[in-house]
């Protein structure tokens, strides 16, 4: 189980260490509330690998989509 305060990388490791197709996620009282599948964890890499390859180019990574942002 992963705890909703942990940090969305450390969640894809434990669900990579341990071939793990879904994890729960519980709050701090251990109570369900959700759970966290493989796609989401595609999701998640994909965000980060994203951001560091901008990030290792010198370009800023914005909250928005390029579409949403204002001039």
């Amino acid at each position: 189980k992963v705890s909703t305060d942990d940090d969305q990388e450390a969640v894809a490791g434990v669900v990579k260490d341990y071939d793990f197709l879904a994890v729960p996620v519980v709050d701090k009282e251990s109570r369900l509330v959700g759970i966290v599948t493989v796609d989401d964890i595609i999701d998640v890499m994909e965000e980060e690998a994203t951001e560091d390859i901008l990030k290792s180019s010198g370009v800023a990574v914005a909250e928005k989509g390029y579409f949403e942002s204002s001039l």
